[in-house]
């Protein structure tokens, strides 16, 4: 009997626990039970210098691009002999993008996180050559290796071609910095100033990089190289718009945004289509991309989820070193 009556208050007590509890309360619980909030946490329980979020972020996403780039030299030196032979289309594409994408994506992801942080445009252009300097680096050894000879004007192509790349990523996040409120930071601290908005200031330095590309451009003459400068160059406009896109929906304080996910996923597609129907063009002689759609969305398809998942890994990078997407307009100033 007196267990019953013991058991009769407590789930009364329970219930009555249960029922005080308010509308804010089970919000505060919903959200712990976040991944955004286990994260969080984890960042404080675990918290970096300015310096080791800075360096260790864009070091990490340097690495990560020049084993890409070299592993896929080295898997295509010895798959040589295997594609002699130009198989099926989506076979082809396969390979192609499986080992080329990777590399290329992330090219575009570096460039746009340099250039969609927050310092003056000079620096961001620094630190994006830097982080780029030794994958191109790395391509260039393995080539060479390969081949047995060296010979620098193999690499002038690529070059070329990746220089344009990376002008065009660099216009994307700028462009996106300045008509949005959003910049990309590293961890800076409790009591870090706000950031300033993106100011005109930001184009003049960036002119002044264009002005010395475009001289570089025109005094190795690249007359040749039009149409593959085209293709990067549009392959860096489509994938840095998705970089901003995932980085804004994914590294902002609080839940995630499924907004930025599709975005990217859309962009993401988009430049898997332009790769894929280049090479249908190209490679096989099709009078027009068109009359065979079906294989080159299929491709394209493939494409995109390369890219997303090259995309994951380094935003995942960048989340583990602490970085994160600010808001500009709600920004509380330091004490």
């Amino acid at each position: 009997m007196p267990d019953r009556i013991a058991n009769a208050v407590s789930y009364d007590d329970s219930s009555n626990l249960d029922s005080q509890v308010t509308d804010d309360q089970i919000a505060v619980r919903r959200y712990m039970d976040t991944r955004a909030y286990r994260r969080a946490a984890a960042s404080v329980e675990n918290p970096l210098t300015s310096n080791q979020s800075l360096y260790g972020g864009l070091a990490a996403i340097s690495v990560l691009m020049t084993g890409l780039t070299v592993a896929m030299v080295v898997i295509i030196q010895l798959t040589e002999d295997l594609m002699v032979s130009i198989p099926a289309y989506l076979i082809a594409m396969t390979y192609i993008q499986t080992l080329a994408l990777p590399p290329l994506v992330v090219f575009s992801f570096a460039v746009g996180a340099a250039l969609f942080w927050y310092p003056s445009v000079l620096l961001r252009m620094l630190f994006g050559l830097v982080m780029v300097l030794p994958a191109f680096g790395g391509f260039c050894s393995a080539i060479w290796l390969a081949e047995m000879r060296y010979d620098p004007s193999m690499m002038l192509e690529p070059a070329i071609c990746l220089f344009t790349q990376f002008m065009t990523s660099a216009t994307v996040a700028i462009l996106v910095q300045f008509f949005t409120p959003w910049t990309l930071a590293h961890y800076r601290g409790r009591t870090a100033d706000p950031i300033p908005p993106t100011g005109l200031r930001a184009f003049f330095e960036l002119t002044a990089f264009f002005a010395i590309g475009f001289v570089i451009l025109v005094a190795v003459g690249t007359a040749d190289l039009l149409a593959g400068m085209m293709v990067f160059g549009g392959i860096g406009i489509i994938t840095t718009g998705a970089v901003t896109s995932l980085l804004v929906g994914t590294l902002q304080s609080g839940n995630q945004s499924k907004r930025g996910w599709v975005l990217a996923a859309v962009l993401a597609f988009g430049s898997a289509a332009v790769i894929n129907a280049v090479y249908a063009a190209s490679l096989f002689s099709w009078d027009a991309a068109l009359q065979n759609v079906a294989l080159v969305a299929l491709a394209s398809l493939y494409g995109a989820l390369v890219i997303m998942g090259t995309f994951a890994i380094c935003v995942t990078i960048l989340r583990r070193f602490q970085w994160q997407c600010i808001n500009r307009r709600n920004q509380v100033p330091a004490e």
